[in-house]
């Protein structure tokens, strides 16, 4: 089966499942520390079978904690929590569905070190943030901090663009259009 299939199917299950803030944080912490009993556990079992080498190569785990993604995912998370707080989303199933995609995202950065090639998992969970964003935004009435809030993320994501373009993401360098 392929991989990118697997992901998004399990898109399709999420949809009518309810998530709340408090229960997405919950969620978060679970999954921190049961991925740490799993890992140990995989560990053990799998000792000595060629499958140890393929779970736990370094090189899928080279990339350590991803603190950039697991900012920028706990920073729209916290306006979800805003806006579930102090707006009536409670049965908006839009809502409930991109929260549990944020939620997923946070889940992947926070355990960034213990999954294989966490990259490409979040690529595929963080695009939905190009729509969440926008729609949180949107919910919010008063005109003065909808202007801030847009603001602020503007700033965040310019400086997480200029963080990750001067970085080289994926060992891509900056773009360059012709040599002279």
């Amino acid at each position: 089966m392929n991989f990118d299939f697997m992901i998004k199917l399990a898109y399709y299950f999420l949809y009518d499942l309810r998530i709340n803030s408090k229960r997405g944080i919950l969620l978060v912490i679970v999954s921190k520390l049961g991925f740490n009993f799993t890992r140990m556990l995989a560990a053990k079992i799998l000792a000595g079978t060629r499958y140890y080498k393929i779970l736990f190569d370094a090189r899928a785990y080279e990339t350590g904690y991803m603190f950039l993604e697991i900012a920028v995912a706990a920073v729209i998370f916290v306006l979800a929590m805003i806006i579930e707080n102090n707006y009536d989303v409670k049965d908006n199933r839009i809502f409930n569905f991109n929260l549990w995609l944020l939620t997923l995202s946070l889940v992947v950065a926070v355990n960034s070190n213990m999954i294989p090639i966490p990259y490409r998992i979040l690529w595929y969970i963080n695009i939905n943030n190009v729509v969440f964003l926008p729609y949180l935004i949107n919910i919010i009435q008063d005109k003065k901090k909808m202007i801030l809030t847009k603001l602020c993320f503007v700033a965040m994501y310019v400086g997480y663009f200029l963080y990750e373009w001067n970085k080289g993401v994926d060992g891509v360098q900056r773009f360059v259009l012709w040599k002279s």
